[in-house]
C-alpha cells in the first residue's frame, strides 16, 4: 500500500501547508500459487480521512474521505 504524505500531497498541490491521515479498514487480497508458492495476485483497498490546511491568503481547513484501490497480476 502507498502511503500518502505532505510532500506526495504538495507535489499536486502546492498550496498545502499540513495534512495527516487517518486509515481505517484496509484489506491486501491475495492468491498464491499452491504449487510454487508464488504470490500470483494482489489487491489492496486502502480507505483514509485526509486532513488538511491550506494557505494562500487565508488559511482554509478541509476533511476528504476517499478509498485508494491497487490491483497487480504478477508473472514470473
Amino acid at each position: 500500500m502507498e502511503e500518502v504524505n505532505l510532500g506526495k500531497v504538495q507535489e499536486l498541490v502546492d498550496i498545502v501547508k499540513t495534512c495527516s491521515t487517518e486509515y481505517y479498514d484496509c484489506e491486501i487480497i491475495c492468491t498464491v500459487d499452491k504449487n510454487s508458492g508464488n504470490l500470483t495476485y494482489i489487491k489492496y483497498i486502502q480507505p483514509m480521512a485526509l486532513t488538511m490546511t491550506t494557505q494562500r491568503l487565508t488559511q482554509m481547513n478541509a476533511v476528504f474521505g476517499m478509498t485508494f484501490e491497487s490491483e497487480y497480476v504478477i508473472d514470473y
